[in-house]
Formats: structure tokens, C-alpha cells, sequence
């Protein structure tokens, strides 16, 4: 076993997991000698299987994981949408998981950038574009059957077409983070409230002694633009009513579970795992260390988080809405594009070097 120590490495993507860098390739695997292969490797102590629709595995690939005996939660699972599938990705991954014998893949990528026609492979669909398909993979980690998505030989020129493409939202996310963060400070001037976050996505901001009309008239005092007030039928004045901020992340094109209270107006009153200080998220600290103090977060505890709490992204999450007056206060040059850059101006790669140098000008203001 200490052979392979090696498989161990992994990379952390942008959404917080961790992907093993080294895996087993299943394509060209001989029919028959998949599943053995399979087995052997997780049992040697590999935790990352590669595999595709189009290699034609997918069964013997799950009934080697299923063999092994290791648990699914240890297994990292990558397969791939075929060429025949780009105007069909919802059918494709749910043929990829009844294949596999799972309830969801850890990464599921576009194969090609192709698409051709099911009934002649060698026929390329003329109104069909791979930004269609990126646009049906973004619909995925909500479902919770993809937790990540991505690509695979795309070239530069097609890498640059979606690089293009996603800027736009990464420009709207920071935005509309700024304008999170904008709202968290005019709510730290009532007091030190407690901030919980919930499910990686929304975060919770309790009124001890407050009904959800006197929420309501706080914010509106403060300027307070985002989120949404709840109260629970039992409510109980010592807890408080609550404020929920979603998490700006973007892309998203569906509203996922999280974004969809914000609808109802009802809140579901999931336990929180982790508690935040405000303080410290504003600050320019990293590392606020182990603290049994429910006001403070263990980054050890939240690995997803790395140095920065705001640096994770997961997928699936779509934006709310803007605070104009808090893009105003944290990015000026972004708040009134008349007369000055228009928003087009923060597009593509190039936009994202612009923006992010607004955010190193804006980086020692204390918003």
C-alpha cells in the first residue's frame, strides 16, 4: 500500500472539493477486464476511476466500484457527456448514472465540442453550438446528480469561447458579493447579531428580541437591499426572526433549492453547522484559528473554505438581486456605466483583469 501513497495528492477545485490527481483511465479497456480492473485499483488504494459514455464501460465501471467494497463517498467518479447528447444532457446523465449505478457523479464533463446527430455520428448538428450544451451542464449540481462540471479537448480557441462566456457571470458574482459584504457592515452598525451560514449557501442572520416587522424596519433604518425575513410559526422571541443572504455564486441558468426560498418565504429551519463572525469575514485576517466561541469559525473544520471563506464557489447557485448603492460604495467605475465603462467592458478574459484590478483599488476600504 505504501507503494501508492501517490494517489493520495489531490487538487481543490473552485467549488471546495477535492479531486484525486491520480486516477485509473478506463478508455480502450478491454470488455470484460473493466470491472477487474476497477477492483483492483480501489483496492490498491486508487480513489479516482475515469470513464465516458462513449467507452462504452459505464455498467462494468460501477459493478467494479460495487466489488471493491469501498464506500461511494470515498470514490471520486468522473464520466463524461458523448457527442450524440449535447442537445440532450439531462437524458445523458441519467444514462451515464443508471450505467454506473450511482446517484451522482463526482465530475461530469462535455467530452467533445462537437455535437452530432444520434441516428449518424459522423453528422455534425449545424444548429447546435457546444455554448447550448454549457448552458444545460450549468443546470446540473443543483439537481445533485453532478457535484462538478467541466471539459475536456476543447483546444484554446474553443476554451477561449467559454472563457468568454463565464466571465460574465464571474464579473456579476463579484459584484454582487461586494454588495453582500456592503449589506453584512450596515448590519454589524445594530450590533454584534449572530451570522450562521447554512448549507454552504446562505447565511443567517438571527435578531434576538425581534419579530420579523421589527427585521424589517432595522434593515430599512440601515439600508439594507438584499435578502429575505423569516419567522417560524413557533416563533420564539429569544431566538428571534431571521435575515438570509444567498451567496451571490454564479453561474447559474435554474434557481436551485436554496435560491427558491427566497420565493416561499419560508424557512426550513435546517440546523446550522457553522457559525461566522462578520468581523473576522471583513477583515483582512485568514486563519481566526479553533474557538469553541459559537461567534468564531474553525477553517480546519471547513476545508472547503482554504484562507478565505468567500472563496468558494459551488456550483449551481444563482445570483439575487443587485445593490446598486453597494456597488456604488465598493466599485464606483462598475455602479454608473454612462459616461463611463459599460458593463461589456468586464467581459472576457481582458474583463477580468480589469475588474479584478477594481477589486485590489478597493481592497483597503473598509465597505
Amino acid at each position: 500500500m505504501s507503494a501508492l501513497e501517490h494517489t493520495k495528492k489531490t487538487f481543490t477545485l473552485n467549488t471546495g472539493d477535492k479531486i484525486p490527481a491520480i486516477g485509473l483511465g478506463t478508455w480502450q479497456s478491454k470488455p470484460n477486464e473493466v470491472r477487474e480492473a476497477v477492483e483492483a485499483a480501489l483496492l490498491a488504494g486508487y480513489r479516482h476511476i475515469d470513464t465516458a459514455l462513449a467507452y462504452g464501460n459505464e455498467h462494468e465501471v460501477g459493478q467494479g466500484i460495487r466489488d471493491s467494497g469501498v464506500p461511494r463517498e470515498q470514490i471520486w467518479i468522473t464520466t463524461k457527456l458523448d457527442n450524440t447528447w449535447h442537445h440532450r444532457v439531462q437524458d445523458g446523465i441519467n444514462s451515464s448514472l443508471s450505467s454506473l449505478g450511482v446517484d451522482y457523479v463526482d465530475l461530469y464533463l462535455v467530452h467533445w465540442p462537437s455535437s452530432t446527430d444520434p441516428n449518424d455520428k459522423k453528422k455534425h448538428l449545424p444548429d447546435w453550438d457546444f455554448i447550448k450544451t454549457w448552458e444545460e451542464m450549468q443546470k446540473l449540481p443543483a439537481t445533485g446528480k453532478v457535484r462538478n462540471i467541466g471539459v475536456s479537448n476543447f483546444g484554446i480557441k474553443n476554451l477561449e469561447r467559454l472563457v468568454e462566456l463565464l466571465s460574465v457571470d464571474f464579473a456579476r458574482a463579484l459584484k454582487d458579493l461586494a454588495a453582500v459584504l456592503n449589506d453584512l457592515n450596515r448590519l454589524g452598525t445594530l450590533g454584534d447579531l449572530p451570522v450562521s451560514l447554512e448549507n454552504k449557501s446562505t447565511l443567517r442572520v438571527r435578531f434576538p428580541g425581534c419579530d420579523a416587522g421589527q427585521v424589517e424596519r432595522l434593515c430599512d433604518e440601515v439600508g439594507v437591499e438584499r435578502g429575505q425575513i423569516f419567522q417560524d410559526e413557533d416563533f420564539d422571541e429569544r431566538t428571534g426572526a431571521e435575515l438570509a443572504l444567498l451567496f451571490p455564486f454564479a453561474p447559474s441558468i435554474s434557481p436551485s433549492p436554496e435560491a427558491e426560498l427566497f420565493t416561499i418565504h419560508e424557512n426550513p429551519r435546517v440546523p446550522a453547522k457553522h457559525d461566522l463572525d462578520w468581523r473576522l469575514m471583513m477583515s483582512g485576517q485568514t486563519s481566526p484559528g479553533m474557538s469553541n466561541d459559537t461567534n468564531q469559525i474553525s477553517f480546519e473544520d471547513v476545508e472547503m473554505f482554504g484562507n478565505n471563506p468567500w472563496i468558494s464557489s459551488p456550483s449551481g447557485f444563482s445570483s439575487v438581486g443587485v445593490s446598486e448603492l453597494g456597488d456604488r460604495e465598493f466599485f464606483a467605475e462598475l455602479s454608473h456605466p454612462p459616461g463611463g465603462d459599460s458593463y461589456s467592458d468586464y467581459e472576457g478574459v481582458q474583463g477580468i483583469y480589469k475588474f479584478l484590478e477594481q477589486c485590489d483599488l478597493a481592497a483597503g476600504q473598509r465597505f
